[in-house]
């Protein structure tokens, strides 16, 4: 249960604090964590200028993505071989992607505040999944 909940503060903490280090990753990696940085801020900005309220439907990916570093800090190294954890994996972008490509269809007339909260949502549940596919395995921590 510890697992849980250092997972659960883990996945934020390392996502926002990746900004202050920038220098120690990759060119896209850098490119891709700005992107999600700079949409939240523009999302939220024009979301609260245009008070559109439907774009606080984007908060279901970020809260999918930490019930997702809760599931993966219970189930802490029981996926070291075979290829069942990476399956877990797929599955979680591949239902992210699909909650995001319906979020953006259902928030088509806030397109403006959508796209940029859109690439936060993508960019955060990849490192969710990077996190969460360390704790599957026990790797990373």
């Amino acid at each position: 249960m510890a697992r849980a909940f250092e997972n659960f503060w883990m996945v934020p903490h390392e996502y926002f604090s990746l900004v202050f280090h920038l220098s120690l990753l990759t060119d896209l990696s850098a490119f891709l964590l700005c992107a999600g940085y700079l949409g939240l801020l523009l999302g939220t900005a024009v979301g609260l200028v245009r008070r559109e309220r439907q774009l606080l439907l984007f908060f279901l990916p970020f809260c999918f993505s930490q019930l997702f570093a809760v599931f993966t800090g219970l189930m802490f190294g029981r996926f070291r071989e075979g290829d069942f954890g990476n399956l877990i994996l797929i599955s979680f972008l591949a239902l992210q992607a699909a909650l995001i490509g319906f979020l953006l269809y259902r928030t088509r007339k806030a397109w403006m505040g959508a796209i940029p909260l859109a690439a936060f949502s993508a960019t955060y549940a990849i490192t969710a999944a990077i996190f969460g596919g360390m704790a599957l395995a026990n790797d990373g921590f």
